[in-house]
């Protein structure tokens, strides 16, 4: 009879135990969850980004008699502020043209062939509203240029501005202007990697 009564007896605190435990939360802790103003906040960086901004659909509509010179830009986005970013672009950069037989890195597709700007740069972003952000860059340019076999190269500063404005859910508008160190002034007309760019962006 000892023995029953004192299963009984553990079965019930056991009991008591397990619903004390499935309760309602102390006040305590749900004060110190609400305070927390990092609670919930956590995002998962860095986030990678990039492609081709030159990228046109007609550059294969047409069997390889036009195309578009690739402005490549990848980065990482280190905060919601702050990224790192390179990039590549021609150094005589053209839109939708036709194909040139007599430029090697056209029919052939290479990169680097005649000649180049990349950079690498920090880039910092400030929301000016909900829909609008301006941005800069501040980095080091590279460029290259192969005339006749004859290979020259140069190094400087890089900088860039922009601002983008969210149209839609699916919908960027974008424009910037960025100039790759010294390149501009060693080559002059044989370059025109730097300037204005605008574009929209659209997702699907």
């Amino acid at each position: 009879m000892k023995s029953r009564l004192a299963v009984a007896a553990a079965l019930a605190l056991a009991g008591l135990a397990q619903a004390q435990s499935t309760g309602p939360a102390p006040a305590t802790a749900q004060l110190s969850a609400r305070s927390d103003p990092f609670n919930g906040s956590f995002q998962p960086y860095p986030r990678a980004y990039g492609g081709n901004e030159a990228a046109n659909a007609n550059s294969k509509s047409f069997d390889g008699a036009f195309r578009t010179d690739p402005r490549l830009l990848g980065g990482f986005e280190l905060s919601p502020t702050l990224a790192l970013e390179m990039g590549y672009v021609d150094l005589y950069d053209r839109g939708f043209h036709r194909v040139d037989g007599d430029r090697p890195e056209e029919t052939s597709g290479a990169l680097f062939t005649r000649g180049f700007a990349t950079h690498v740069a920090a880039k910092y972003t400030v929301p000016m509203t909900d829909k609008l952000q301006a941005y800069g860059k501040l980095g080091v340019a590279h460029g290259g240029r192969n005339e006749g076999g004859a290979k020259e190269s140069a190094t400087g500063l890089y900088t860039g501005v922009g601002a983008r404005y969210q149209l839609s859910d699916k919908a960027v508008i974008d424009a910037n202007v960025g100039r790759h160190g010294n390149a501009t002034k060693k080559w002059g007309n044989a370059t025109n990697a730097d300037g204005v760019r605008a574009g929209l962006k659209m997702g699907f």
